[in-house]
């Protein structure tokens, strides 16, 4: 099977035929030790990303204001979907492994795969998914954009569903994607020729240990908005400002732990960097910086 295991398959312990459910401390446990085995192949993946993506603008086939940004789920974000779904009785750490349409050995044709409708979803699904461990956001200034961004990433991956815009104003489409055999063996000569890893280490970088990616598309306006405006993810989930910003006080945030890890593309220096904690609080919870986000009486839970 192409790709890492899915994380669902990793918690499942059959026990007398009977689905374990583990507790939190184990989930933790579980949840950091699948993500520390694809971080290094998932920042492999970003820097090819910062390559491929300069060489597509080079040659006019991507607009030059085309940027991204990534993350890896922190523990604490995943266990409060463990915790919504051991309520409803079932585990649904789904990666989406049961969609997958390629193995090690064989790629089919991608876009015929992508326009499968049986691959586009709804967001009506009440059981939480942690589909979305490792995540990848292309930001560009107009929708026209966003086609043939989607072409350059269906060159690399393979999709495997596909959500369409909420219709609460949270226009971005999420997409699933696998990385391509093609694409391993692409990454494997780049990392040998940038001199990114030793040679001895190459055999890490393979078809079974690249993460399942959570690819969204939006506009800067859009990004804008998820991140301070109305769609902000710190406005829909109702969390509680002054308990962030009191947890900020005491030095309670910790990258890998309880916020993400973050990672931007710097174009100048063609690949990726890793923010600090106050960077990625800027991005998560910017009232921490900017009081007078917490100012819109439209929001009831704003207190």
């Amino acid at each position: 099977m192409s790709n890492k295991s899915n994380f669902k398959d990793t918690l499942k312990i059959d026990t007398l035929k009977k689905e374990y459910i583990p507790n939190r401390q184990e989930a933790a446990s579980f949840y950091s030790e699948y993500t520390n085995s694809q971080k290094a192949q998932f920042i492999a993946l970003l820097n090819f990303l910062c390559y491929k993506l300069e060489d597509f603008k080079s040659k006019c086939l991507l607009s030059e204001r085309i940027e991204f940004t990534a993350r890896i789920k922190s523990p604490a974000s995943a266990l409060d979907n463990h915790l919504i779904n051991s309520t409803k009785k079932t585990l649904n750490y789904n990666t989406a492994n049961q969609e997958k349409t390629v193995n090690s050995n064989t790629e089919t044709n991608s876009n015929q795969e992508q326009t499968n409708n049986s691959n586009t979803e709804d967001n009506s699904n009440s059981v939480k998914k942690l589909d979305d461990c490792f995540g990848i956001t292309f930001l560009y200034s107009s929708p026209d954009e966003q086609p043939d961004l989607e072409n350059f990433i269906s060159q690399m991956t393979i999709m495997t569903k596909k959500k369409l815009p909420k219709e609460n104003g949270h226009n971005v489409i999420h997409t699933y994607n696998y990385v391509s055999k093609t694409t391993v063996t692409e990454i494997r000569k780049f990392l040998l020729k940038t001199k990114s890893i030793h040679p001895k280490d190459i055999n890490q970088y393979n078809i079974d240990t690249f993460p399942l990616v959570e690819i969204q598309y939006k506009t800067f306006n859009q990004e804008y908005e998820d991140t301070r405006g109305k769609t902000a993810h710190w406005r829909y989930k109702g969390i509680n400002p002054q308990l962030i910003i009191k947890k900020y006080k005491n030095n309670e945030f910790i990258p890998g732990y309880n916020i993400p890890y973050m990672y931007e593309y710097d174009p100048k220096e063609h690949k990726v960097f890793l923010l600090d904690d106050v960077q990625t609080l800027m991005k998560e919870y910017p009232f921490i910086f900017n009081p007078s986000l917490l100012e819109d009486k439209d929001n009831d839970y704003i207190h």
